[in-house]
């Protein structure tokens, strides 16, 4: 049994003498003393319940930012801006999962620092990045990390894609590619990716800076949600 369910029956068994006694002995005053104890431990019971249900980490804001550097979608970089807030104490790893691309990922970065290779792990043609801390985390302190990886090869076709998959819980989410002066952007769609289909969520995907930028923000995506911007250039 859970620790919140097990605090819960203990709260429900606390408060049956209370009505006994409004029942039985007419001493109403302290079956609702009784009661009302009970009451407060079944809301410190929920909350402390919720809190074990955290995740080690929530983010106020991601922003996922892909440049693009060159017409050929040769060169591009992807970073992911992350304002983190720890939920537990002695945290002092945290693990960044999702990491792939159609062409080759290099220089994979943690606040423009090298990565060390034993940080890195590769499955199913995925990367798998676990940043150190120095010093545990204060609970509930918001502190900024970006980690970043140069694509090379990625985006060679008329028509391309971003695909994120939201790997944290987050109140916001913005999905922003920046395109080359060279060869602008002609249109864009935002979806989400569910199984085999793919819903379009019409007019979240903002083109801006006459087609040299796209930008579209998530409120709360789940976690494990998959979305993808697909753009023209």
């Amino acid at each position: 049994m859970s620790i919140d369910r097990l605090l819960a029956v203990v709260g429900v068994i606390l408060g049956l003498p209370g009505f006994v006694l409004i029942f039985s002995s007419g001493n109403a005053a302290v079956g609702d003393i009784v009661v009302a104890a009970a009451f407060l431990f079944l809301i410190v019971a929920w909350y402390v319940g919720w809190r074990l249900r955290r995740p080690p980490f929530t983010m106020k804001t991601i922003v996922v930012r892909l440049e693009i550097f060159d017409s050929g979608g040769k060169q591009a970089r992807l970073s992911k801006t992350y304002q983190i807030r720890p939920n537990f104490r002695h945290l002092h790893q945290m693990t960044h999962r999702n990491i792939a691309a159609d062409g080759t990922i290099t220089d994979l970065r943690w606040n423009d620092k090298p990565i060390s290779d034993r940080q890195i792990q590769q499955v199913l043609g995925e990367y798998e990045v676990t940043v150190d801390f120095k010093t545990p985390l204060a609970v509930g302190r918001v502190f900024e990390g970006m980690l970043s990886y140069e694509a090379a090869n990625s985006f060679l076709e008329p028509k391309e894609g971003l695909v994120y998959v939201a790997d944290f819980r987050s109140s916001k989410v913005t999905l922003r590619i920046d395109l080359p002066q060279s060869r602008r952007c002609t249109s864009a769609e935002l979806y989400q990716v569910r199984g085999a289909s793919k819903i379009l969520l019409a007019g979240k995907a903002v083109i801006g800076e006459n087609g040299k930028s796209i930008t579209a923000e998530l409120k709360r995506p789940p976690v494990g949600a998959e979305y993808g911007i697909w753009w023209e250039w």
